[in-house]
């Protein structure tokens, strides 16, 4: 048997029928996935089954497709220490998940088997309180929630919003051509959650540049996912209200409501977190072609800031 939470029929549907997840096959499947990694010397990885189950998902069951999203999970991690290493919720993170800057929405796109919501909201980023590292590591403890818990997220896929009303120069001037393909790189080749439609709300010119560069690091299914909204009226078209928060005129529920819920499973969730100290990737004991930002991203790893007036 294994250890794997059962699925809604919208879902399950979309399972059998879109990522080719075979019921009778599920056990053979995450063991043959979990043997490899005990075969890899160079690799500690998580090998619980939903853990495994969800790369499953993610790689629409191509083996070889989910076994490469694992390496490179905690090999790109490892290249991201100041994202994937040593996480956990404090402080920190508890003040800035109150701030309401990303915000997972409860209802999902479409029905019980739609897409997860994700919606940032760049005027609650205080660049006096917050940097964009602050962002990015509660993302990533977001994103490592939803890999074990959200089967929206691992199923149907996640649709983001981004609302750039009020953005602040000073955060502007933290992003960078440079990292930014490292954190698109991170999301292509290791994240297993399917990303459905970037919407853009309220860019202004400051924006603008940064969009341009992060869409040119996409493939071209993404960039057809890709939208920019003039206004809240013209995201209504393809984003119900009823989906979004009541600060937007939904009724997906309250930001502060969401992000009391969302604080409550993250701590719940912590020993969880402190635990990815025990996996990684030694890249001496990596059998053939050793793997470093250079050869990864074709950088050295010297950053470039964006130029904004």
């Amino acid at each position: 048997m294994t250890e794997i939470r059962p699925l809604n029929e919208e879902l399950k549907a979309i399972a059998k029928n879109e990522l080719n997840e075979v019921e009778s096959r599920i056990v053979e499947d995450i063991s043959t996935l979990r043997t490899w990694i005990q075969k890899q010397p160079h690799l500690r990885a998580r090998t619980d089954d939903q853990f495994l189950v969800t790369f499953l998902r993610g790689c629409k069951y191509s083996m070889e497709k989910a076994k490469s999203k694992i390496d490179y999970y905690y090999t790109i991690g490892s290249l991201l220490p100041e994202l994937c290493t040593n996480l956990q919720v404090n402080e920190k993170i508890i003040q800035f998940g109150r701030a309401g800057c990303f915000v997972v929405l409860p209802k999902p796109l479409g029905g019980m088997g739609g897409h997860r919501i994700h919606l940032t909201i760049y005027k609650n980023l205080d660049p006096n309180k917050h940097h964009l590292v602050d962002m990015l590591q509660y993302q990533t403890l977001i994103n490592m929630f939803e890999i074990n818990m959200d089967d929206n997220c691992a199923i149907s896929g996640v649709t983001e919003i981004v609302d750039l009303s009020k953005l602040n120069k000073a955060i502007l001037k933290e992003f960078d051509p440079i990292y930014s393909k490292k954190l698109i790189t991170f999301y292509n080749k290791a994240q297993p959650l399917r990303m459905k439609g970037f919407h853009f709300l309220n860019c202004p010119k400051e924006g603008a540049a940064f969009l341009n560069i992060a869409r040119s690091f996409l493939n071209e299914k993404l960039k057809q996912r890709f939208f920019i909204h003039k206004s809240l009226e013209d995201l209504y078209k393809v984003i119900p209200k009823e989906n979004l928060p009541i600060e937007y005129g939904g009724t997906n529920g309250s930001i502060p409501e969401i992000q009391a819920d969302m604080e409550k499973k993250l701590l719940d969730f912590n020993n969880y977190f402190m635990e990815e100290t025990k996996y990684g990737v030694d890249e001496e004991l990596r059998i053939g072609k050793k793997i470093n930002s250079e050869t990864l991203f074709g950088i050295d790893g010297s950053f470039r800031k964006l130029n904004i007036d």
